[in-house]
């Protein structure tokens, strides 16, 4: 959370408008960065779960929030923002969806209900910031 954040921070601080768009693009990446962790997450639950029904489909679907934000770095900057907070969102609810098979300890979902909720408001108030 602490990137995040701080890049919130920063954006309140600076008016240079170079130094801005650099932490932006930093903003982008780091959630580039947790995408790609949440995406191993579920490669990781879904080869250790014994649950074999759809077991391919599910491996292909947990590669769709790295692929996602992988293409956001070739977007512009305020429409990846948006991208991304939604992915954050959409893949929380789509982990809540599939928890019977994932098998996620209670507090292992209830960090990443929190910490993706978070992330999504973070990423909301700096896409805000940058509109005007």
């Amino acid at each position: 959370l602490l990137p995040f954040a701080f890049s919130l921070l920063l954006l309140f601080l600076i008016s240079d408008e170079q130094l801005r768009q650099l932490t932006v693009k930093i903003v982008i990446g780091y959630g580039v960065v947790i995408l790609t962790f949440i995406s191993a997450i579920h490669w990781g639950c879904l080869l250790k779960t014994d649950v074999q029904i759809h077991k391919p489909l599910y491996l292909v679907i947990s590669i769709v929030p790295l692929l996602t934000a992988w293409l956001t770095l070739l977007i512009p900057p305020l429409i990846a923002l948006g991208v991304l907070f939604f992915v954050f969102i959409g893949w929380l609810k789509y982990e809540q969806s599939i928890q019977a098979i994932l098998n996620f300890p209670d507090w292992f979902r209830d960090l990443r209900k929190q910490l993706s909720y978070t992330v999504a408001a973070l990423l909301l108030l700096i896409w805000i910031i940058n509109l005007g």
